[in-house]
């Protein structure tokens, strides 16, 4: 990490480490999540915790028995190793009401410190995505800056957009 940091010119680095609720309006934040997911060919999902300091909401690892999401068997066993967590907390500049965008620039920001470990995951064949999930709503406006965007380009990360309806949500918070 120091290394990293060091190699970064100090404006660059300034301007990432700023208050990142400066860089964006506002919107509820009841309306959208952002989780990181990561697909690996076979890792434990237990040495993705380890390496980023956070527990997942769902995980589990190649090989394993096939569940749904209360925990009945399922015939088969997964293919890779699946591992999902939502960044609920926020920095103290974000609380109250932000913009889907500065929880994204927050979450790249706070996994910078862990790039090897993704860089070493995505050699191995592992996808990381940062996933933003909408809920409700018919209007959607979605914007990247250029700052977020060259941290994502230099992350590797992918980033997905799901918009869901009302009667979604609902459905996705009845499964658990």
């Amino acid at each position: 990490m120091v290394a990293a940091r060091t190699a970064l010119p100090h404006a660059v680095r300034f301007q990432e480490e700023r208050q990142v609720a400066d860089l964006v309006p506002a919107m509820n934040l009841d309306t959208f999540t952002v989780s990181l997911s990561i697909r690996h060919p076979s890792i434990d999902p237990r040495e993705i915790t380890r390496a980023l300091g956070f527990e997942p909401q769902h995980s589990w690892k190649a090989g394993d028995a096939r569940r749904t999401a209360q925990g009945r068997l399922l015939d088969g066993t997964y293919h890779e190793s699946y591992w999902t967590s939502e960044f609920r907390e926020l920095d103290a500049s974000l609380r109250g009401v932000v913009e889907t965008e500065a929880v994204l620039l927050q979450a790249v920001v706070q996994l910078r410190r862990s790039q090897p470990f993704f860089s070493r995951l995505q050699s191995e064949g592992a996808t990381v995505e940062l996933l933003v999930e909408v809920v409700g709503g018919s209007e959607l406006a979605f914007t990247l800056s250029p700052q977020l965007i060259s941290m994502l380009a230099r992350s590797g990360f992918s980033v997905v957009l799901k918009v869901h309806g009302e009667a979604q949500a609902a459905e996705r918070r009845k499964a658990g």
